[in-house]
């Protein structure tokens, strides 16, 4: 019965693993926090300001990034062309740096005016990561859109 189970699990897992927007998902998770990680330590380590700080973190979780979404995400065989990096750097650039930084600053605006929080409080940092997680949101859908259809687009469109 156990082993029917097993079995089970490891079938969706299998079916779920073949599937590019989940994979896509998956590694959004993990560039996300990697992204949150670097961010949280220079607002709080070095009390770097919200937007250089997710500029830096968004560019360090940019290029591990491409290597995770050529190879896991879109399983991309095709060579590490000039064309093809630079196509996956300006799509992630508008996406991080432009959208998710817009989105980030209008949030934190409006939440900072309504919340009101005292500098270097936990509900400031509380705000600025919330912020930045709708910011997340907005350049998600974007970078998947140029990552799948401009950047790894498949050779066989049918393919995914």
């Amino acid at each position: 019965m156990a082993n029917a189970k097993t079995q089970n699990v490891t079938g969706h897992a299998k079916r779920l693993s073949q599937n590019t927007k989940v994979r896509f998902a998956a590694v959004g998770v993990f560039n996300t926090l990697f992204d949150f990680g670097i961010f949280n330590f220079l607002l709080l380590v070095f009390s770097v300001a919200a937007v250089p700080a997710n500029i830096v973190s968004a560019t360090s979780a940019m290029i591990v990034s491409y290597m995770l979404n050529k190879k896991v995400v879109f399983r991309h065989e095709g060579a590490h062309t000039a064309q093809r990096i630079v196509l996956f750097f300006a799509v992630t650039i508008v996406g991080i740096w432009v959208i998710q930084n817009l989105i980030m600053v209008g949030a934190l605006g409006i939440l900072k005016e309504m919340f009101d929080p005292a500098p270097d409080s936990f509900l400031l940092w509380f705000l600025q990561n919330f912020a930045k997680g709708v910011g997340v949101i907005g350049s998600l859908a974007w970078n998947y859109f140029g990552y799948s259809r401009l950047v790894f687009r498949s050779p066989n469109p049918k393919e995914k």
